[in-house]
Parts: C-alpha cells; structure tokens; sequence
C-alpha cells in the first residue's frame, strides 16, 4: 500500500440524517392524508419535474455552487420545518411508516429494511479492508451514503420545486448512490491519467459554505483500471440492487451535509 500511517482527521460519525428534531416516534405520531385529499397534496407538494440543463436556470447554476449550496439546504430547511408534510409526501409515493422510520434511524429508503442495508454496509466494509490490504495507495478508507436514495429527495436543483423538499426518490428505478473516501484518492485517481471520456470530477457540498471535488468513474472505467476487489463489487452490487449502483471517490477530511451519512465501518 501507498502507506499513510495516520489519518489527516478524525471520523465523526454520522450514521443517521441530521433533521435537527427528535426522531423517536415521530412518523407515527403524524397523521396521514385522506384518500379524498391525496390528489391535490400530491399536486402541491411532490414534483417529477426536471428542468433542462440548456435552460436558463441551469446556466445560472453553472459554476455558481454557492447557489448550488443555497438551495439544496433550503431543501433541507423546508424538511426539517415540515416533518409532517414530509413524511406525508413520502408515505403517499409509497413508503411504509417503517421504512420511514427506519430512514430516520439510519436506514437509507433505497433499501427495503435494515437487515438489507446491514447487508450491504457489511459488503462494503468488508471491500474498504481488502483495499486497505491491497496494493493501492489510499488508507483510511469510509464509505458515504449519498444521493436521494438515504432520505428520499433529490438535491439536484434542476429536479422538484426549487426550494422545497419535492422530487421523491423511487427505489425501483433510482440507483444507489454511495462515495469511497480515503487519504490519497485524488493523488491515486491522478495517477491512473484517465481521459475525459472515462472520469469526469465535479463539485459535491460538503456544508453550507463549501464544496468538494467527488470524482465519478464511467462503468466501463472500473474493468478498466480500477483493483479487481473494487470491479467485482460493483458488478456484483450493480446487479443485486433494483436500481444499479453508483461510486464516486472523495478526499477525506470534510464534514457531510445533513443529508448524507457515514456506513458502518463493520458488520455490528
């Protein structure tokens, strides 16, 4: 291995989202939307609309990500002030109480119970120890739950109502979004000398005041270049989830926003 004896920082855990409100009871004590008034909430609060990356609301985002930044946190806000609406909105596209629970626990929606997900975080502790062991230049390794697929709405501004928590995440067809974090990644990911066709890095917000470098690998890529245990993992899970799976690499040493969280470091 590259060899970092020691981490630049140390982990803070976040291993549930940060809605900033007690979460003990809280999908039951709400009271659901009558089948009679299903229709209009679904109008007013939930939103499949995409805007075009040629129009001129796209162009005002581009290379603008404190705007970016702006609206996935009123997103965020407009969640944590509207809990009940919330879970509402989840509930009528599909989502059980459980699972909505079980998401406010940790349990990212994309997985139909905890025990799935222990699978997988299990899975993918497991591949951050084999390459940690192997011969790739990275140590400290952590996988990041991220995307719609944790709490269940997009933070794309282009999807939904600008400013609210509305572009609800479908498990069946949305992949799984998850991020491998390690020291060394950049200088590792720089070394392999991809083209534009095979990589493509981009910024990802990290808090309301920054954003981060993710890097994303076209599928092909992986076969490519990436370590065998890292190929066969994503092929492997590629298959076994609904939706297909997707990995992005990070820098380590920056704080998650409130939507994403830390996986288990091992099968507990």
């Amino acid at each position: 291995m590259g060899g970092c004896a020691t981490s630049k920082f140390e982990f803070l855990d976040q291993t549930r989202p940060v809605f900033g409100v007690d979460i003990n009871g809280v999908v039951a004590a709400v009271k659901p939307i009558c089948d009679a008034d299903k229709e209009a909430f679904m109008k007013k609060y939930i939103s499949k609309e995409c805007k075009d990356y040629g129009s001129d609301f796209a162009k005002s985002l581009k290379d603008n990500n404190s705007k970016v930044r702006e609206i996935q946190y009123s997103r965020w806000r407009w969640a944590q002030a509207n809990m009940d609406i919330y879970i509402n909105t989840l509930r009528v596209s599909g989502f059980s109480d459980k699972q909505i629970q079980d998401m406010l626990n940790g349990c990212p929606l994309c997985f139909h119970s905890p025990a799935a997900y222990k699978e997988f975080s299990a899975a993918c502790a497991e591949l951050c120890h084999e390459l940690e062991t192997a011969d790739v230049p990275v140590c400290n390794l952590r996988m990041v739950a991220t995307g719609s697929s944790v709490v269940g709405f997009s933070q794309n501004p282009l999807k939904g109502i600008t400013n609210q928590a509305s572009k609800i995440t479908c498990p069946q067809s949305s992949d799984v979004d998850i991020c491998l974090v390690a020291d060394g990644i950049t200088d590792w990911i720089k070394s392999l000398k991809l083209t534009t066709k095979q990589h493509r890095m981009y910024p990802s917000t990290s808090s309301p005041n920054l954003s981060v470098t993710r890097i994303g690998l076209r599928p092909s890529t992986f076969k490519e270049v990436m370590p065998q245990q890292l190929s066969d993992f994503y092929k492997l899970w590629g298959k076994k989830l609904p939706g297909g799976l997707q990995i992005t690499f990070q820098e380590s040493g920056n704080d998650l926003p409130p939507w994403e969280i830390h996986m288990p470091l091992a099968n507990v």
